[in-house]
């Protein structure tokens, strides 16, 4: 189906990942999670970011350690066309604020219990 002006349409996260529901999107220990699970995981995120009024090309950062959560909430801003600010949660806290002061990000995602003493808390 074209697109507008004639250009092919682009695919979107959905065309590519819906002809791949069944198939597993990674594996965590024992855990595998399919890519169906994982839209069904970030559409919910997608739609509150959508309504705290996150829009396509705004900064979002993402505090986080390194889980497999972090893929649905990936996925969950890039549905909205956000830009996404990766930030360590095992980071110091010198290194957390420079990022965030710094990325242009208007909202901050994360796991808060990950770090007490972080220095958006």
């Amino acid at each position: 189906m074209p697109g507008s002006a004639g250009f092919p349409r682009q695919p979107r996260h959905a065309d590519f990942i819906f002809g791949l529901a069944d198939h597993a999107a990674f594996v965590f220990g024992t855990q595998t999670v399919t890519y169906g699970e994982l839209v069904d995981e970030a559409r919910p995120l997608a739609s509150v970011l959508r309504d705290a009024g996150v829009a396509k090309g705004d900064c979002v950062a993402v505090l986080s350690p390194n889980r497999p959560e972090i893929f649905s909430t990936y996925l969950g801003l890039t549905m909205n066309g956000a830009a996404i600010v990766p930030v360590n949660a095992e980071f110091a806290p010198h290194e957390i604020r420079y990022i965030l002061e710094h990325s242009g990000a208007r909202m901050v995602e994360g796991w808060w219990s990950v770090r007490p003493n972080s220095p958006i808390s």
